[in-house]
This record gives structure tokens, sequence and C-alpha cells, in this order.
């Protein structure tokens, strides 16, 4: 079941406007381009208001937003193993440690955009939203784990 949506109450409007301006501009600035913005900004007036975490990555970041949009991340339900799955096929080339870190923080912020893009904007129930936490939690924590393992088993042997 969704959550119903109320307008936004006026005294949001005014941040809105300037984070969604300066998200625009971010976006403009790193050459990412929107298909419809419209559809774009319904939901991002029921996201950036609520979320100063999501605003500020959107900003910083406007091509991870962008990503979730063109591969329909942000749009569909992920299956219990989904996160497992894709940092297996993102990390399978990583050699180094400092390579490791930088691929799960960004995969970490990405994943995190959209849960609580798909929360804040009612797509997601609750249960969906804390099964998806988990499931992020693990997968990253045990792909790291893994690498980790691999490496001193290398260094160190068993």
């Amino acid at each position: 079941m969704m959550t119903k949506m109320y307008p936004l109450p006026d005294e949001f409007q005014s941040d809105f406007k300037t984070e969604w301006q300066s998200f625009l501009a971010a976006a403009d600035s790193a050459e990412v381009r929107f298909a419809d913005v419209s559809d774009l900004l319904s939901s991002a007036e029921r996201v950036f208001p609520f979320s100063n975490f999501v605003a500020s990555a959107c900003i910083r970041s406007p091509g991870l937003l962008a990503d979730l949009i063109e591969s329909g991340h942000l749009c569909q339900s992920y299956r219990e193993d989904s996160y497992a799955l894709r940092l297996k096929d993102l990390l399978a080339d990583t050699e180094e440690q400092k390579t490791l870190e930088r691929r799960l923080r960004r995969f970490r912020l990405r994943e995190m955009i959209r849960i609580a893009w798909r929360d804040l904007s009612g797509w997601a129930d609750l249960f969906e939203t804390v099964a998806d936490l988990s499931n992020l939690a693990e997968a990253c924590i045990e792909s790291a784990l893994d690498f980790l393992y691999r490496w001193q088993c290398e260094t160190h042997g068993i």
C-alpha cells in the first residue's frame, strides 16, 4: 500500500525551489540530461524538502540520479539478492583496497539515494524500505569481507 501524498507546505516551497535550481545548475555543469524534467520535478518535490541527504547528494553528483532513472532502478523494487549481484559485477575487476573502498562508497551512495527517494515519494512501503536497507548493508559488508579475506590469505596464508 502506497502512502497518500499531500501538498507541500508553503514554508518548504522556497527551500525546495533553491535546492531544485542548484540541482539543475549542477546537472547542467556536469552535462547530465534528463528526458523529462517535469516527471522528475513532481517526485523531487516530495523528496528534496524532507531529505537534506538526498538533495545534497543529487546536487553533488547529479549523474547518480540520472543513472538511477535511466537504468529504471529508481522506479522498481529490488529482489533480495539484487544488491549482491550488482556488487559482484561492479567489483569483479577490483585489485586494490582503495579501488574497493571508492566503488563501495559510490555504490552505497547511489543505492541510499534510491532507497530514500522511493520511501519519501511513496513508491515503497516501510517493509520494502527496511528490507532494502538491510540487504544493502549485508551485500556491502559481505563483498568487502570477501575481498579483504582473499587479499589477506594471499599475503599471509590461511
